[in-house]
């Protein structure tokens, strides 16, 4: 990561279900599914897709994760939080995996850029920092 330019960023997770190889507690993406693999995040420990994944997503201001994790609350039942991170800038304009299960077995999901929330960027390194706030049911995870 010497050369690479960190910028800030807001990260929106949610905790991930205890892991027998966790180390601490993980937190993923909010809206992946914990069925098909997901990439775990750790505060303090730069985390970097997973394998027959893509870019990571972050937002670049705070305002925008809020504003996704608020929107977000009407589709998911499990509390949501948003974290800042630094994260290394992606020159990928698509975010994939390759989905491992199901009738989408092996193929390539995507979603380009442009179709994401305002304000998401594409990382390829992420770190989770300091904890911002509960975006809703009232948890806080500290």
């Amino acid at each position: 990561m010497s050369d690479e330019v960190i910028l800030k960023g807001w990260k929106v997770v949610r905790k991930a279900r205890p892991r027998r190889h966790s180390i601490g507690v993980a937190f993923i993406s909010a809206i992946m599914s914990e069925k098909f693999g997901v990439t775990e995040y750790f505060l303090g420990k730069w985390t970097v897709p997973r394998d027959n994944c893509g870019p990571l997503a972050v937002f670049t201001t705070l305002e925008t994760a809020r504003s996704f994790a608020d929107m977000m609350r009407i589709y998911v039942d499990h509390p949501l939080c948003v974290h800042e991170c630094e994260y290394v800038e992606s020159d990928e304009l698509t975010m994939w995996f390759i989905c491992g299960d199901g009738i989408y077995n092996g193929e390539r999901i995507s979603v380009r850029l442009g179709y994401c929330p305002p304000g998401t960027a594409f990382a390829d390194s992420i770190v989770l920092g300091k904890y911002v706030n509960s975006v809703n049911k009232g948890i806080i995870y500290d």
